[in-house]
């Protein structure tokens, strides 16, 4: 006879525990079989672990790695019954979250309520003849090895191990069914005792939803891998011309030209290359620009370029180009800017720009008058010029310029008053036109 189970509480945790190691696992098979290239932390260990013989992304193309099976697809017409290719592994998923949601709303084996009672028993010898069969596949040959579909199959024998461990190790269950009198029973303990079909008809609906969510998601994710590949070869087009430096010089040289009026702090050096960047302080896009990037650019120049700062806040406070505010602070940002470019110039401008952009999540009155003592203004001057008409004004014209030139977005930048589009923003571009420039001036120089 089966000893008595002491823990069943615990029996039905590991119960759990298994489930859901189970169906993590048929996941993320589920993923690799959708997208051999998925980035994923069972792809990275399978390619990391694969040999010839083992090799996960060799069971994902393997002829038993899917099944074809009846489903209900809804179309524009109604409902169709069609036959479609279903993963192994995303049939281990429903498996393993039917037992796992099963035993976390129904709990351990119940003595009543027949058919019902013993589902996750039968469910669960289907299961272990499925394992048994797949894992003969893999030792004839007939199937390549697959290192976690094998963990996946020692998880099943596990968990089928102990549901049928909680059933025969509890004690209602150890005695014949006919030796149990239900009438001798209190009616609390008889529902204790009774898997009803309320239970049953919800645990299922539970389970077609969750299951029936993923399919959509493994739906949508193919989907957007086959959109991917079809969009492949213009990737390859378009990466392969922007490491072109004829053609990224050509596109930038077809851009008209720009004059953009000076700042009466900004000089104009005709012997170095000029760079406008129209900015927002609150865009993340803005501040990689203005950290490595911009550095980068005046490595390649050798630093004789000037960058000149520009505004293009996407607020409604100072922009009427913009519907919904994305960056709530960024027209004061802009002429808290300005403010530090009137009161210290350039060389505060540039000190104002970086601490902006270090403090863009966390900008208030209180952050303004802090970053003014950081740069060494006075923080009620830096505030009364903030809100003065004269800075107002400059972000203003900045914004208007900026709509001028059906400026959308920011950074935008332009060097030496052509638009530099996005696609030549390369480290080709950037060095070609560096080149250009310092060529162009050699023969100035020598004539």
């Amino acid at each position: 006879m089966t000893p008595r189970l002491r823990h069943p509480g615990l029996v039905l945790a590991g119960i759990v525990l298994l489930s859901v190691v189970g169906a993590w696992i048929s996941g993320q098979l589920v993923i690799m079989h959708a997208d051999p290239a998925a980035d994923g932390l069972l792809a990275k260990m399978c390619r990391a672990t694969g040999t010839a013989t083992v090799s996960c992304s060799g069971a994902m193309e393997s002829r038993w790695s899917q099944v074809r099976v009846p489903m209900l697809i809804p179309s524009r017409e109604g409902i169709d019954a069609r036959f479609v290719n279903m993963p192994v592994a995303f049939i281990a998923l429903g498996y393993f979250t039917f037992m796992g949601i099963w035993h976390v709303l129904i709990g351990g084996p119940r003595r009543f309520g027949r058919p019902w009672h013993r589902l996750p028993l039968h469910v669960g010898n289907a299961a272990i003849l499925a394992s048994l069969g797949f894992l003969g596949l893999m030792l004839t040959g007939l199937a390549p090895w697959c290192l976690w579909c094998a963990i996946v199959h020692l998880v099943n024998f596990t968990l089928v191990g102990a549901i049928w461990r909680l059933v025969h190790g509890t004690e209602m269950w150890r005695e014949p069914e006919e030796a149990v009198d239900p009438t001798a029973l209190r009616p609390e303990r008889i529902a204790r005792l009774t898997v009803t079909t309320r239970q049953v008809v919800t645990v299922l609906a539970l389970v077609v939803a969750v299951i029936g969510g993923l399919w959509v998601y493994r739906h949508d994710r193919l989907a957007r891998r086959a959109h991917v590949a079809r969009l492949r070869p213009y990737q390859r087009l378009v990466t392969s011309l922007q490491r072109d430096p004829a053609f990224v010089l050509e596109r930038y040289q077809r851009q008209p030209r720009v004059e953009f009026p000076l700042r009466p702090s900004e000089q104009a050096r005709p012997a170095r290359s000029e760079l406008v960047v129209f900015t927002d302080f609150q865009c993340p896009a803005c501040f990689c620009d203005a950290t490595a990037r911009q550095r980068r650019i005046a490595e390649v120049f050798e630093d004789r370029i000037d960058i000149r700062i520009r505004h293009y806040p996407l607020c409604s406070e100072c922009n009427p180009a913009v519907t919904v505010d994305a960056h709530e602070e960024a027209c004061r940002a802009a002429r808290a800017a300005e403010a530090a470019r009137r009161l210290g110039g350039e060389e505060t401008l540039r000190r104002m720009h970086d601490l902006l952009f270090a403090r863009r999540g966390r900008l208030d009155d209180d952050a303004y008058r802090e970053l003014a003592a950081e740069v060494g203004l006075d923080p009620d001057a830096l505030q009364r010029d903030m809100n003065g008409a004269e800075v107002h004004a400059i972000v203003a014209a900045d914004v208007a310029l900026a709509r001028r030139l059906e400026i959308t977005g920011t950074p935008t930048m332009f060097l030496d008053g052509r638009l530099v589009p996005e696609i030549c923003d390369t480290p080709v571009f950037w060095t070609t036109a560096a080149e250009t420039r310092a060529e162009r001036f050699a023969t100035a120089s020598d004539e």
